[in-house]
């Protein structure tokens, strides 16, 4: 809306512009009578300055030649600035106005551990801005898994939220334990990968419900603190944004574990044949931390709505999964567009005046052309006068 208000406003400024400086250039003064010197009567009539036709003379002059090519020098000027103005206009007008390529799916990156009862905190970073390209880091504190100083977690990501498993060439990545080099694992995590087909949740039973997935699988174990954490990157092919004009719109994945009532989280394990069973955490807090805003930020929408505020930042307490999505707004980009849509209109006004007048001149240009071939004939030698020679 702000912007038809602009373009509109620009428009009517450069019509009305164009139109009064037009009717100043082309209005005819009225001629001053000196009330001193001239003698009472009536006014005299204007006198023509177009010379009477002689008895017997050409109906048309014959225009200057110089006069015509300037003219149409003028004339083809003007057409080309006008064409071109109106192409540039075009083209800034659909950047201003782009509406963003709709956005992949985002996918999930899920946490699954090997038995019933735990409690952990998950705590995720994405950032595409480094990089270039989708980082994602996948923090995992156990709190509660047992007297054992062992415990197997698994990931199962897909969509967006898949690592890339080639590279920018197009060729495959290197792979340590069928893990792509786009992961890696810390705190002394050896990850194990594949890809497979993995129902979405637990509780699924029927193969139409599998989804592509990579599966990454691990183990925690305790250190000399007692603490049992590890960390896992991922590296995805594209980020997780769209842009258009002056807004980005962001998807990220659903990160988290799937979700089920309390009291039936342990009893319902999630895989498939084939796969090690594993179950949803008893209890897990996430947190996603995505960006800090600028001050020429302004959020349009996001949801969920944002922990903190001036950062992207969620953080749920025992949820099952985070997936944030919004539009953020540029307004330095914002009050650019502004003006450039208002110059895009008044230069539309000055046009919309000025085509007119310029298809007038060209008409009349091309009368004068059609005149000055017409009487282009031979003349008698040493004369240069412009008149025909006599009939033989």
């Amino acid at each position: 809306m702000r912007n038809l208000r602009s373009f509109v406003a620009g428009v009517v400024l450069g019509a009305v512009g164009m139109s009064i400086r037009h009717r100043s250039m082309t209005a005819t003064p009225l001629p001053v009578r000196d009330a001193r010197t001239a003698p009472p009567g009536p006014e005299p009539e204007p006198q023509s300055d177009t010379a009477p036709e002689l008895e017997g003379s050409a109906p048309q002059l014959r225009p200057a030649k110089a006069s015509v090519v300037a003219r149409l020098v003028a004339c083809v000027l003007g057409w080309l600035l006008l064409a071109g103005g109106l192409l540039i206009g075009y083209v800034k007008y659909g950047e201003v106005t782009a509406v963003p390529e709709p956005q992949r799916e985002a996918g999930s990156v899920l946490l699954y551990f090997d038995r019933p009862g735990v409690e952990a905190r998950l705590e995720v970073r994405v950032d595409e801005r480094r990089t270039g390209f989708g980082e994602s880091r996948y923090f995992i504190n156990v709190s509660k898994s047992g007297e054992s100083g062992e415990l197997g977690f698994m990931f199962v990501a897909t969509g967006a939220g898949r690592a890339t498993e080639v590279y920018p060439a197009g060729t495959a990545r290197d792979t340590v334990n069928g893990c792509w080099d786009s992961i890696d694992g810390f705190y002394g995590l050896v990850p194990r990968c594949h890809d497979t087909r993995m129902p979405p949740g637990p509780g699924y039973s029927t193969s139409d419900a599998l989804v592509e997935s990579q599966v990454i699988t691990g183990t925690i174990r305790r250190d000399a603190d007692g603490q049992m954490m590890t960390e896992v990157w991922l590296w995805s092919d594209d980020d997780f944004i769209e842009k258009g004009g002056k807004r980005t719109y962001f998807s990220l994945p659903k990160v988290g574990t799937s979700y089920l009532p309390p009291g039936y989280r342990a009893g319902i394990p999630y895989g498939k044949p084939g796969e090690p069973k594993t179950y949803v955490p008893e209890k897990l807090d996430v947190t996603l931390i995505y960006r800090d805003l600028s001050s020429r930020d302004r959020v349009e929408s996001v949801s969920p709505e944002p922990a903190l505020p001036g950062k992207l930042a969620w953080a749920e307490a025992d949820a099952s999964s985070i997936a944030p999505r919004g539009s953020i707004v540029d307004m330095v980009v914002e009050d650019q567009n502004q003006n450039l849509i208002f110059l895009i209109g008044a230069f539309l006004g000055v046009a919309s005046t000025l085509l007119p007048i310029l298809a007038v001149q060209s008409r009349k240009l091309a009368e004068d052309l059609i005149v000055l071939v017409r009487t282009r004939v031979p003349t008698m030698p040493g004369r240069d006068d412009g008149r025909r020679d006599p009939a033989p």
